[in-house]
């Protein structure tokens, strides 16, 4: 699926979004104390990973023991 986004594939951005977008507004949610503002950190970080996918390497985000696509997306927003 992460690969796919990279290839600029929108129905892997699609799943991608749908699989993690809770999580990832949670965990916003829970550094910003803020729901609104996570919500658009959020959005702002996965329309940034939509624009420029090519920016983002699935492979070094995921080569990392224990790394997911969640903590991927985790560290993309933490840089948006």
């Amino acid at each position: 699926m992460v690969a796919g986004v990279a290839a600029g594939d929108s129905a892997a951005f699609s799943a991608l979004v749908d699989r993690h977008h809770a999580r990832i507004v949670a965990l916003a949610s829970r550094i910003l104390m803020d729901g609104s503002a996570a919500e658009d950190i959020v959005q702002e970080a996965f329309l940034r990973l939509w624009r420029r996918p090519n920016a983002y390497d699935p492979r070094a985000a995921l080569s990392a023991p224990g790394s997911s696509a969640s903590s991927s997306i985790s560290a993309l927003i933490a840089n948006a």
